[in-house]
């Protein structure tokens, strides 16, 4: 139909704030409709935050019906943790609702039947502060000003809780293909792992990788931005099971 929108539904990772995406939505203003899912990165202090993987998908289900009409393209990204929420609120769409996703996008993640080993969401506040500073990832300015740490640590806590309490036993398989971004020197997403993505799609997995660690997603933002710009307006499935892919240094 003529009036039909082509969404993008981004997932953002453990402990992201409202603004993990900025750029995405002038970047893909010509191709899709960008919106960021909010279950957990609204910073509301004093609010419960959702800190289990059946509420996350629940919420994020809730707000995608919200946007959608009939017709419209639906597709998902989710970079690291937010890829098995993507994953989990797909299924619930496929199931519930008879909606199936166009696409999955994800990077920087293992399968959702891979446990997550060695948690660390009910360390005590000054270990659990002290870890995700050595992460690099977090304003520096959490970790210097006490009150912020306060604030925002409930709400970086319980998204940790969500994903180290979850693993897939039921593998639903979606219609559609699913790509993954990769960074080639990341430890923590061993080629067993992301290999097992496959079994959950009935058209095509293909990881895509790029040079770097487990951050490779910071320097290598609007490439991924572009290739899945590019695999959107293609409109058509990967053909390979499981066809790795490299982009150059």
């Amino acid at each position: 139909m003529e009036n039909d929108m082509r969404y993008l539904f981004g997932f953002p990772a453990a402990g992201s704030g409202p603004n993990v995406y900025n750029i995405w939505k002038d970047r893909l203003k010509n191709e899709a409709t960008f919106h960021q899912i909010s279950y957990n990165s609204g910073f509301h202090p004093g609010r419960p935050y959702c800190d289990n993987m059946e509420e996350a998908s629940r919420l994020s289900a809730q707000e995608i019906r919200a946007l959608i009409q009939e017709g419209d393209e639906i597709w998902f990204y989710g970079h690291c943790m937010g890829a098995s929420v993507a994953y989990e609120t797909a299924v619930r769409l496929k199931e519930t609702d008879g909606i199936q996703i166009q696409g999955l996008f994800f990077s920087a993640f293992i399968a959702p039947d891979v446990p997550i080993k060695d948690g660390i969401a009910d360390w005590d506040d000054e270990a659990f502060a002290k870890e995700i500073h050595s992460h690099g990832t977090f304003p520096e300015e959490f970790f210097t000003k006490p009150s912020l740490l306060k604030l925002f640590l409930p709400k970086i806590r319980a998204d940790y809780r969500l994903i180290e309490t979850y693993c897939d036993h039921r593998h639903v398989v979606l219609d559609c293909p699913i790509v993954g971004f990769f960074g080639r020197d990341d430890e923590s997403v061993p080629l067993k792992d992301l290999e097992g993505w496959a079994k959950y799609t009935s058209v095509s997995f293909t990881p895509i990788f790029f040079p770097g660690n487990h951050y490779f997603y910071y320097d290598h933002q609007p490439e991924i931005i572009d290739k899945i710009i590019e695999l959107m307006h293609n409109g058509r499935p990967l053909h390979s099971s499981c066809t790795q892919q490299t982009q150059n240094d």
